[in-house]
């Protein structure tokens, strides 16, 4: 039984495949991609540079694609007439091994070239909105291990992670309908306890606020803002700790909208889209 090439180093475990099963992308869309990027900062951070150099050779010589599973793609956030595409080669590799893995940048070459055969009359805004519709990109996948590693900062902040506070983590990813399942969510939160106790809670935070700021999608910021407001009424009432911890996370995203929020009072219990929490 095949198994999925990026789940291990998306959610540090691995995950069996059924035949026909997941999505077949080629090598050099995976070296492109922010699983190549995740896969040699966490190889460097567990075994070092050298070992994390070495991999990153091993997947410059290697083209053979890569298959993956639903979370782990989504992971990739791509379009999804790509995730489509790349499905329909994993449905095709499954009865021939020699099937090329899909290349994303091939959809995008060819309509290029059929921009450059196409009449010279440039769309409206309106029009190129209407043709990309909703498949054109999904960016809020790229932000589910920020989200996570912020959320475990803010539950470590007031002692170890018990079950109470795994529970409460799920609880919040589930209401922001974030499309992990709650194996997936504890792997992420053992690995992420057990980066913790190597390198210190400080180090974890700060690492969160650098991985908050090089978030720019608007998606993006509204999912990790809405996730870090509800954990911070996780109990009601906000640990020292914690609150400042929530306020660095809230300023890199939303200048002085913590205070704005969290300071207003019982009464406000919506977040910056309307959303109630």
């Amino acid at each position: 039984m095949p198994m999925c090439d990026a789940h291990e180093i998306v959610l540090g475990h691995p995950k069996k495949m059924a035949p026909g099963e997941g999505y077949w992308l080629a090598a050099d869309a995976i070296r492109k991609s922010a699983i190549h990027s995740l896969g040699l900062s966490r190889i460097k951070e567990a075994r070092g540079f050298v070992e994390a150099r070495a991999w990153a050779y091993q997947r410059r010589q290697d083209d053979t694609p890569w298959l993956l599973c639903e979370i782990c793609v989504k992971y990739l956030g791509l379009p999804r007439a790509d995730e489509e595409s790349a499905r329909q080669a994993a449905q095709l590799w499954s009865r021939n091994r020699r099937t090329p893995g899909y290349d994303p940048e091939q959809r995008a070459a060819a309509q290029y070239e059929q921009a450059k055969s196409g009449p010279l009359i440039p769309l409206t805004p309106e029009e190129e909105a209407a043709q990309a519709g909703p498949d054109a990109c999904s960016p809020v996948a790229a932000a589910y291990p920020v989200l996570i590693d912020a959320l475990c900062c803010m539950m470590c902040a007031g002692g170890r992670i018990d079950q109470r506070k795994f529970d409460a983590i799920v609880n919040i990813l589930s209401k922001a309908d974030v499309p992990l399942k709650k194996r997936d969510i504890e792997g992420w939160v053992v690995d992420f306890v057990k980066r913790a106790r190597r390198n210190g809670l400080e180090e974890m935070v700060h690492d969160s606020i650098q991985a908050l700021g090089k978030l720019h999608a608007p998606a993006e910021k509204e999912l990790v803002w809405h996730c870090i407001r509800a954990a911070a009424k996780t109990n009601g009432v906000l640990d020292q700790r914690v609150g400042q911890m929530c306020q660095d996370f809230s300023m890199v995203l939303w200048e002085g909208e913590w205070q704005r929020s969290l300071g207003a009072g019982p009464e406000t219990d919506t977040d910056r889209t309307g959303a109630t929490l």
